[in-house]
């Protein structure tokens, strides 16, 4: 009886760390899909849970360690069998958390890296437009100080040829970033 318990108890264990396996495949398949901060608490709660599913086999693998050892009258010979193949599960289930223990810090070390992506990219995007404005600026500049005596200003068509200028290092600009494939 106390073996067909205990068997009971353990299979309950191994359902709850099938579940939470299934739960950390589809936090991987969410962050591969689309990073988000708030799968980090996920990930948290996960690895709380795991935590006390741990904390609560190792004294049930202790106990059954135990009764494996006791030499006593109550046990018989052939259901010695039973408990040393329920404390081999026991064993196992330990690994399989060890196992998913790992596999949550991966998840975290994916996150962060996959968020760290999208923000150099971000960062990227930014560098190239503000290195595509800083010449365009630098003329903006020049043409802007209202000197007396340039001849440029008097120029008919200077504001369309100011343009052109800016319309060329512009597109010589972006050429040259998508052959480096950073456009």
């Amino acid at each position: 009886m106390l073996f067909v318990l205990l068997d009971f108890i353990s299979d309950r264990y191994y359902e709850a760390l099938i579940a939470m396996e299934e739960h950390i495949d589809e936090l991987e398949d969410r962050i591969i899909e689309d990073a988000d901060l708030r799968i980090r608490t996920q990930i948290h709660a996960q690895r709380q849970q795991l935590v006390m599913v741990r904390k609560s086999v190792q004294p049930f693998r202790e106990l059954v360690n135990y009764i494996n050892q006791l030499d006593s009258p109550l046990l018989e010979e052939r259901t010695e069998v039973y408990f040393r193949n329920l404390h081999g599960q026991l064993l196992q289930l330990s690994d399989y958390a060890e196992t998913y223990r790992d596999n949550l810090n991966s998840l975290q070390d994916l996150l962060l890296s996959e968020l760290s992506n999208k923000t150099n990219a971000v960062m990227q995007l930014l560098t190239i437009v503000s290195t595509i404005f800083i010449p365009i600026t630098f003329l903006a500049g020049i043409y802007g100080m209202n000197f007396a005596h340039m001849p440029e200003l008097s120029w008919p068509y200077a504001y369309a040829v100011f343009w052109g200028i800016v319309a060329v290092v512009v597109v010589v600009m972006v050429g040259y970033f998508r052959r480096k494939r950073w456009l």
